[in-house]
């Protein structure tokens, strides 16, 4: 099956969002030893980051429909 994104698998620990980097950085971090608010934070930054991105390109005045 064809996927834009990477499929992510975690042994112990796994991380759901929207965005799959966000959801990478944060299984890192847990694999890691860092605490669930840690990655929260982390994991919401990289939302927001990533959000902008996608929306830097969206079209007249990086506004989506």
């Amino acid at each position: 099956m064809f996927t834009s994104r990477p499929e992510l698998t975690g042994d112990v620990h796994m991380v759901a969002s929207i965005q799959w980097l966000a959801s990478a950085v944060g299984t890192s971090l847990l694999e890691s030893g860092d605490n669930a608010l840690d990655v929260a934070l982390t994991a919401g930054f990289v939302l927001q980051i990533a959000g902008a991105i996608e929306r830097r390109g969206a079209g007249s005045g990086s506004r989506r429909p």
